[in-house]
């Protein structure tokens, strides 16, 4: 709530001359970039639901609480002890190829997670961790391509609209996961997980192939 008067406003902050500009707002940053937007939006769910839901998934798979907390945390320690990785590659390759190996790296973690109740534990800490430690490569490749592309007023305002990004898929990506998990059991976490990462491709396919 409190981002939408820079969504709507953002183009109206005073600007000197000569500095970047970005029609539109923040609004307009999410409408010609959904690549980068979407890559908020895919990171907020992933870090927010998996961060909520991961203990509820594993007391659905029928470990203990103790196990259950510990896949959490495994999952969060990857997203934190990737981040210097992925910052140092923002730094040197194309954002898009970047958000395209951590969001693939998403989809196959799901994937993988499907069969979670065949695995031993330590294995399933192991696809937490590298499960997790990609989805911070999202919104950091983002925030570099921004910072590189635009200044002043069109910067803030597309750090605003990655900023609302992020809190729509924080919204949406608990609720979508425990709905999952209510009518699939858990197999419903990672099908989430899969339909947003499978929505979030194509869009970025299409923002590589521009010229």
């Amino acid at each position: 709530l409190a981002a939408i008067p820079i969504l709507v406003r953002g183009d109206r902050a005073p600007s000197p001359p000569r500095e970047a500009r970005l029609r539109g707002g923040a609004l307009a940053f999410a409408r010609t970039t959904p690549h980068f937007f979407g890559a908020a939006v895919l990171f907020g769910l992933l870090e927010t639901g998996g961060g909520s839901m991961l203990v509820s998934w594993g007391l659905a798979l029928q470990v203990s609480e103790t196990e259950a907390l510990t896949l959490a945390a495994a999952f969060a320690a990857g997203g934190l002890l990737f981040q210097p990785l992925f910052a140092y590659a923002a730094e040197r390759m194309a954002p898009e190829r970047l958000m395209t190996v951590a969001a693939l790296v998403c989809l196959a973690g799901a994937t993988a997670a499907l069969s979670a109740s065949a695995l031993s534990f330590p294995l399933l800490m192991a696809l937490l961790f590298f499960w997790g430690g990609p989805t911070a490569g999202l919104y950091i490749a983002a925030l570099v391509a921004v910072g590189r592309r635009l200044e002043g007023p069109a910067l803030a305002a597309a750090n605003a609209a990655l900023v609302s990004g992020y809190g729509l898929g924080a919204l949406t990506g608990p609720l979508a996961m425990g709905v999952g998990l209510q009518q699939l059991g858990p197999n419903g976490l990672p099908l989430s997980v899969m339909v947003a990462a499978l929505l979030y491709l194509p869009i970025l396919a299409r923002a590589a192939a521009r010229p």
